[in-house]
């Protein structure tokens, strides 16, 4: 039987499949991004699709405009005008992202205002400035199906101070911080007493002069707290456990370390920091971030195990160490690794192997990303000499070593599923030294033999000398 042969329903959900492939991946390691299609854009390869035939085409309709994203007000401007005159169309949309405009525009422009009410199935918004406050919120707040405006960005902006002066009820109103958000901010109190939810709220400790600061905030809903360190002292994080048992909605708390060590071992939260901090994995490892997941029952933030671990390695040669950290980390979901860019012709290299063994350990590993790991690990150094004497770029055979490195840790890793490869460096000759760079997404099969299925097409970039001729 041919493809085309086949019922559209069936013809629709291998389509499905591979758009969900295409937006979900390379994953998005922001966990407050979710993937969206944009008919405006037209990114979709439904879109082609779908003028096949006119059953396809209404099978499609509803995948290609359930979401979108305008890029600027002139599209939102169209898609204004799109739905005034074609009802069908309007209802169509359940999702409306307006984040990539510019904040000028949306505070001095009403076309957001005018477009909520011809949306009559939307649901949910993005957005990251507002025009005016009580015409927005009075849009907002009478519209039969919106449940949820997400405010994306700097909660210490001015959004927070536009939406806190209309006195209008905020329980739609979702803040999500992708950004600083200054737990001091004087206009929060009045914002949480109207009602709004909160996502994700980032906080830093240059903010917060004592634990009294933060002692009676409440943010209702919260999902993820971000905890930024910015000072080698973290005594000021003690009102985290009690944080937590105010936020029964509180999911996952991510510590990201932006001093040069993160504190002292008395003042930590999780017991596996004063093990890393007081052992021997501090002269070759550091902590970048790491994030706790909250148990069924807890009694304290002990008992939340380590989910996800982002580290940088500063010393290669100690790599088969990694068992140790591992070991802290049983139930480790998430890994991001990230080796020193070396600026050497020639820098130091070990076995695979010393990477890949510890990985046997991390029976829950779903997710891994490493990054700049090429130059630090054994490749086939006759696969490397031939691109060079033949004036191919280093890259493609930092592809199909890395691939090999990614096979042998999916063969230690029972449960992993995804890994991200990142990497770059420069191609030697010809003088001067050309940079390349190189991204690919692996899905790892089920199967016994762990397989990996490439998800899309690698990003290479190189010198275009440097390319493979057809």
């Amino acid at each position: 039987m041919q493809l085309p042969d086949l019922p559209a329903e069936v013809l629709l959900l291998i389509f499905a499949e591979n758009l969900y492939e295409r937006q979900s991946f390379p994953v998005q390691w922001d966990s407050d991004l979710r993937p969206k299609s944009t008919a405006f854009e037209s990114v979709s390869n439904l879109i082609p699709i779908s003028a096949v035939s006119r059953r396809l085409r209404l099978l499609c309709l509803p995948i290609l405009f359930k979401a979108i994203r305008c890029r600027s007000l002139n599209k939102l401007r169209q898609l204004f005008v799109e739905c005034t005159i074609n009802p069908e169309f309007a209802g169509l949309i359940v999702q409306l992202c307006v984040i990539d405009l510019p904040i000028y525009a949306t505070a001095n422009d009403t076309v957001l205002i005018d477009l909520l009410p011809v949306l009559p199935a939307l649901a949910w918004l993005d957005i990251r400035a507002i025009p005016e406050a009580t015409p927005f919120l009075n849009a907002v707040n009478s519209h039969p199906t919106l449940n949820t405006v997400a405010v994306r960005g700097d909660l210490s902006s001015s959004v927070v101070r536009i939406l806190s002066s209309a006195n209008l009820p905020l329980s739609k109103i979702l803040f999500s911080a992708t950004d600083h958000f200054l737990a001091s901010e004087k206009e929060l109190p009045k914002v949480a007493k109207l009602g709004s939810r909160f996502s994700r709220v980032y906080i830093t400790d240059k903010s917060i002069s004592t634990h009294e600061a933060v002692a009676d905030l409440h943010f209702f809903g919260l999902e993820q707290l971000e905890v930024e360190v910015c000072y080698r002292t973290c005594s000021n994080h003690l009102w985290l456990p009690k944080f937590a048992q105010r936020h029964a909605h509180l999911g996952t708390i991510t510590v990201e370390n932006r001093a040069a060590q993160l504190g002292d071992a008395h003042c930590v939260i999780v017991p596996f920091v004063p093990h890393m901090l007081n052992g021997p994995a501090r002269a070759w490892v550091k902590l970048d971030s790491f994030s706790i997941s909250r148990p069924a029952s807890w009694s304290s933030l002990e008992d939340w195990p380590v989910v996800d671990l982002k580290l940088t390695i500063k010393d290669t040669l100690r790599l088969h160490d990694l068992g140790t950290i591992f070991g802290l980390t049983p139930q480790l979901t998430s890994l991001d690794i990230k080796f020193p860019v070396s600026l050497e012709t020639a820098p130091i290299t070990i076995h695979s192997g010393s990477l890949a063994q510890p990985f046997s350990s991390l029976r829950f590993l779903r997710t891994l990303h490493l990054k700049n790991a090429y130059a630090h690990l054994h490749s086939d150094s006759a696969n490397e000499s031939t691109s060079r004497s033949r004036n191919f770029s280093i890259c493609f055979s930092a592809l199909r070593a890395m691939r090999g490195h990614a096979e042998r840790i999916a063969e230690q890793a029972p449960g992993l599923e995804l890994i991200l490869i990142t990497d770059a460096g420069y191609d030697e000759s010809p003088t001067p030294r050309e940079p390349w760079k190189l991204q690919s997404t692996y899905r790892v099969q089920s199967s016994t033999c762990r397989d990996l299925h490439m998800i899309g097409l690698p990003e290479l970039e190189m010198a275009a000398r440097n390319r493979l001729k057809p």
